[in-house]
């Protein structure tokens, strides 16, 4: 496949072929080929685009508890989403961190160098960095979550004959399965830590607007003493 589209690519001259003269074996060699090709990147870009805004997102569940304040039983309900809402994260979580996990080890083992182990842990880093960085800033972390996919777009398309995907990479991956627990665990450990430290921030900054507003508050009281 990748030779015939680079035949495309380097022998097809579009200004000779029109409607009037293309021939069924024109079309098959190069129309048809040419159109796959299109339409490979097309629905490559559309998976990596909502791939990379799902994983960058800070708040891969949505805790919305407010919806249960004016509902009758509120605090039973409130309660038994909480514990909904825990159980995804410690046990949903860790196969949506999987499934990140074996896309971003394929994808670096298609152009990386390095052997299977080293693409695992370089995955590793990267998942870290990109669930880190959300919660600093979710530009940052989109940016960062579409770098590598991107790249090897980019390198499939001047050089198509440097990428090459063989069907083993995903069983190696799979054989780690001891090693791959382990680094979902760190995975959930980092968001534990981040989600910790973020409410951590949040109460400090409403502490601050808290006695910012207390001031001007007291200040007009004053005034008006």
């Amino acid at each position: 496949m990748n030779n015939s589209l680079y035949n495309i690519t380097t022998n097809i001259n579009i200004s000779r072929i029109t409607l009037t003269n293309i021939s069924f074996e024109q079309m098959q060699q190069y129309i048809i080929p040419f159109g796959v090709f299109v339409l490979a990147i097309v629905l490559y870009s559309v998976f990596i685009f909502h791939f990379y805004k799902f994983i960058a997102r800070k708040e891969i569940f949505i805790a919305d508890l407010q919806r249960f304040n004016r509902a009758r039983g509120k605090f039973l309900a409130r309660f038994f989403f909480s514990i909904i809402y825990i159980f995804k994260f410690f046990f949903v979580f860790p196969l949506i961190a999987f499934f990140w996990f074996v896309v971003f080890s394929l994808l670096l083992s298609i152009i990386s160098k390095h052997d299977i182990d080293k693409t695992i842990l370089i995955s590793v880093v990267l998942i870290s960095a990109i669930r880190i960085t959300s919660y600093y800033s979710e530009d940052l972390s989109r940016d960062l979550a579409k770098m590598v996919p991107f790249a090897l777009l980019g390198i499939f398309i001047t050089d198509m004959n440097s990428v090459g995907f063989s069907p083993d990479s995903l069983h190696i991956i799979f054989q780690q399965f001891n090693q791959i627990v382990n680094y979902l665990i760190f995975f959930i450990c980092i968001e534990v830590v981040m989600r910790f430290m973020s409410g951590i921030v949040y109460l400090l900054r409403l502490k601050r607007l808290y006695d910012k507003n207390r001031g001007k508050y007291t200040k007009l009281y004053r005034k008006h003493i």
